[in-house]
């Protein structure tokens, strides 16, 4: 497993040459080996010098680290790594918080979010400038159907996208490559 996962990802990772697939899991220890990285801090040390749009968020056992297009999904606590985890769920508040924190980062956008209730979330992501037709569009897109609503306001001079999020038992989670592309929409709305 190793010496496959080491012909194939060491290229793509070090070299940028290739593209990587989604959904891979391996052993933390054999990513750390591949890339020639001693510890997980010097993983995120390195390539914040090499990646382009570094982020990386944190919460409890999990870390989340993205730049140059990958994204990588530590689980220390079952010792694995996930690259590209784009068919992810988003299963819990703590979840949705840590990639929105992430994707805030990469995309350069201010965003809060909060719990309404156990299962009912808020998203809300300040704009540079209104984009009427963007924000109705991305309303009517078959994206805006994996989340409950997005609305938008003006507040004190300052535009607001609201998204909530709600699960329960019977729907389908919010993936992580559905919120990583609202994310990437918003970031060019008004440009």
């Amino acid at each position: 497993m190793f010496f496959k996962f080491h012909n194939y990802y060491r290229p793509i990772l070090c070299e940028r040459k290739g593209r990587v697939s989604a959904d891979r899991r391996l052993p933390i220890k054999d990513l750390l080996q591949t890339l020639s990285v001693s510890s997980i801090r010097h993983f995120t040390t390195k390539f914040k010098k090499v990646w382009s749009n570094f982020s990386q968020a944190q919460n409890n056992d999990v870390m989340l680290v993205a730049g140059d297009s990958l994204l990588f999904r530590f689980d220390f606590h079952r010792g694995i790594v996930t690259v590209n985890p784009s068919m992810d769920p988003i299963d819990s508040f703590d979840v949705f918080k840590l990639y929105c924190e992430l994707f805030s980062g990469i995309y350069n956008i201010t965003s809060t979010v909060k719990d309404a209730t156990s299962n009912w979330w808020v998203l809300s992501i300040t704009l540079e400038e209104e984009d009427a037709v963007g924000i109705r569009n991305l309303q009517k897109s078959k994206l805006a159907s994996a989340f409950e609503s997005i609305s938008s306001s003006e507040v004190d001079g300052k535009f607001h996208l609201d998204v909530e999020v709600v699960q329960s038992k019977g729907l389908d989670y919010l993936l992580v490559e559905q919120l990583q592309e609202l994310f990437e929409t918003v970031s060019k709305l008004g440009k």
